[in-house]
């Protein structure tokens, strides 16, 4: 708000509320939202400020946005692609190289129950593992494309993959 004077006391939050970790101390909003902030419903506030001429409000409306990490498995997909080829295994067969997803240094430390399946599915047999290994005997043929995410302590990424099952 502007216009007139008002002094810092006289400024409050009359509606609403900021989100977590987020202060409004003197018509100034300030600090750093909580995790798990980012991406939620929108924080609606009124301020109200009360000066030697009177008393004004305002709404607003505190949208916080997902911090950008910078976070990604590897490798991704190419730009033609619509999902990164892994190499492919045969009916009954461990696959034959125990494929691991790896990912950026900027996803920080990733531990158990951080990978999961969104969409799609693995090919029958197969199991994606805490440590982002993809394993197993498959046990049919055909081509699956699922996507693998991953939520770290410093980030989170999605990638689409697929694996062709010979028979």
């Amino acid at each position: 708000m502007s216009g007139g004077h008002t002094s810092a006391a006289g400024w409050q939050l009359s509606a609403g509320a900021l989100p977590t970790g987020v202060t409004f101390i003197g018509g100034f909003i300030s600090g750093t939202p909580a995790a798990g902030t980012s991406g939620s419903s929108p924080h609606a506030f009124t301020a109200e400020a009360t000066g030697s001429t009177g008393t004004a409000s305002q709404s607003y409306t505190l949208i916080v946005a997902p911090q950008a990490s910078g976070c990604a498995l590897v490798p991704p997909a190419t730009p033609s692609a619509a999902a990164f080829s892994l190499p492919g295994g045969t009916v009954g067969q461990p696959l034959p190289y125990g494929q691991t997803l790896s990912w950026t240094s900027a996803c920080g430390t990733v531990g158990p129950g951080a990978f999961s399946l969104p969409s799609g599915s693995l090919p029958p047999g197969l199991t994606l593992y805490s440590d982002g290994g993809i394993r197993g005997f498959p046990t049919t043929a055909g081509t699956y494309t699922f996507t693998v995410s991953l939520v770290a302590s410093s980030g989170s990424a999605s990638q689409a993959y697929s694996i062709t099952i010979s028979p």
